[in-house]
C-alpha cells in the first residue's frame, strides 16, 4: 500500500480542519506546511507535529519531499497558488470554490494539462459516505426518476466588511461561500442547468448576503436552492423522485443518516463517517494517483468548470462583479 506525502498550503481554519481529518487517513503523511510567513508556518507545524515548515508557498511546492499539495487559501488566490503548485508538477487538491470565475478555472485546467499534473476541486461533500449512499439509492431505481431537488445552506455570518464573508476583495457573498454546496448537489444529480432564475439581497459591500436559485433541466426536472449569510436555514435536502424521495437531515452535506420515503413507508438508513469528513476526498486523490489518473472521475474538471459557469451566470443576473475581474 503506497503512502503519499502531503504539503499544506496556507494555515487558516480551513487548513486546520482538513489536517485534523487527514491525520485519520492511513495512507497520508503530512510532511510540510507553507505560509506567507515563517512564523505562521512554524506555529502550524508545531501544533500538528509536521516535520517541515516553509515561509513561502514557492518553497513548499518545490519541496522534493512533498508528493501532493493541498491548497487552503481563500478562493481569490486559488489560481495564483494552483499556478505555483501545478508548475512544479505537483498533484493538487484545491479548496472549493475552485476560483472566482470560469475564466480562472479554464486557466487552471489548461495549466494542469500542460504540466501533466493531477488537479481536483476539494468539493468534500461529493465524497462523503452519505452522498455515496444517495447515488446508490438513485441508481437502484427505488425512488424512480428524480424530478425535484430542494436544498439550502444558510447561517448567520459575522457582519464585518473586512472578513471574507462580506468582503468583495476576498470573494465574499453567500453564493460562492455556501451556495456552491446545494449547486454542487444539483450538478451531481442533474448536470448543468438549461435555465436559471435567481434572486439576491445584496449587502452594503456589494456581495449577496442571501440568494435563491431555481434551475430547470432539459428533461423537466428542477432544483430549488437557497443560500444565506444572514439566517440559519433548515440545512436539509429533499431529493424527490417519481416513486419516492430521499430526505437528508441537517446538515445535509455531512449527515450520518437519511430517510428513504416509499409511499407510507419511511426507512431510516444510518451512514456513519470518519471525523468531520474531509479525509474522504484526500483518499479519493490518492486512489486516483494510484491509477495514474490526472483528474477525479467523481469530481471531474469539466464539472468544476460547469459549476463556475453556472455561478458566473447567476452573478451576471445580479450585475455582481469582483474587483479581480476588472
Amino acid at each position: 500500500m503506497k503512502h503519499y506525502r502531503w504539503g499544506i498550503l496556507a494555515t487558516g481554519w480551513m487548513a486546520e480542519m482538513f489536517v485534523e481529518d487527514l491525520l485519520l487517513e492511513e495512507r497520508a503523511k503530512i510532511v510540510a506546511v507553507g505560509s506567507r510567513t515563517l512564523g505562521n508556518a512554524k506555529r502550524f507545524a508545531e501544533r500538528f507535529n509536521i516535520p517541515k515548515y516553509h515561509g513561502s508557498y514557492e518553497a513548499l511546492v518545490n519541496d522534493p519531499d512533498v508528493d501532493i499539495i493541498y491548497i487552503a487559501s481563500p478562493h481569490p488566490f486559488h489560481l495564483e497558488h494552483m499556478t505555483l503548485s501545478l508548475s512544479a508538477g505537483k498533484p493538487t487538491l484545491c479548496e472549493k470554490p475552485f476560483n472566482i470565475n470560469a475564466k480562472q478555472t479554464r486557466q487552471a485546467i489548461d495549466l494542469a494539462r500542460q504540466n501533466n499534473a493531477f488537479l481536483m476541486e476539494a468539493m468534500w461533500s461529493r465524497f462523503m459516505p452519505i452522498m455515496a449512499k444517495v447515488r446508490e439509492l438513485i441508481a437502484s431505481g427505488c425512488i424512480g426518476k428524480v424530478q425535484l431537488l430542494s436544498a439550502d445552506f444558510g447561517f448567520c455570518a459575522e457582519k464585518d466588511p473586512l472578513k471574507r464573508w462580506f468582503n468583495p476583495d476576498l470573494g465574499g457573498g453567500a453564493l460562492l461561500d455556501v451556495g456552491i454546496y446545494p449547486i454542487s448537489l444539483a450538478s451531481m444529480l442533474f448536470g448543468k442547468p438549461e435555465s436559471i432564475n435567481t434572486s439576491a439581497t445584496m449587502s452594503a459591500t456589494g456581495v449577496d448576503q442571501a440568494s435563491s436559485f431555481i434551475f430547470r433541466y432539459g428533461d423537466g426536472a428542477q432544483a430549488i436552492l437557497a443560500a444565506s449569510l444572514m439566517a440559519e436555514t433548515s440545512q436539509e435536502a429533499w431529493i424527490i423522485g417519481e416513486q419516492g424521495k430521499i430526505h437528508l437531515p441537517k446538515p445535509w452535506w455531512m449527515a450520518e443518516k437519511l430517510y428513504l420515503h416509499q409511499g407510507d413507508d419511511i426507512q431510516t438508513i444510518a451512514v456513519p463517517k470518519r471525523g468531520i469528513g474531509y479525509g474522504y476526498q484526500a483518499s479519493a486523490v490518492m486512489r486516483a494517483l494510484d491509477n495514474g489518473l490526472l483528474e477525479s472521475p467523481l469530481m471531474p474538471l469539466s464539472e468544476s468548470l460547469e459549476l463556475m459557469q453556472t455561478m458566473d451566470a447567476i452573478r451576471q443576473q445580479w450585475g455582481m462583479h469582483y474587483p479581480q475581474e476588472d
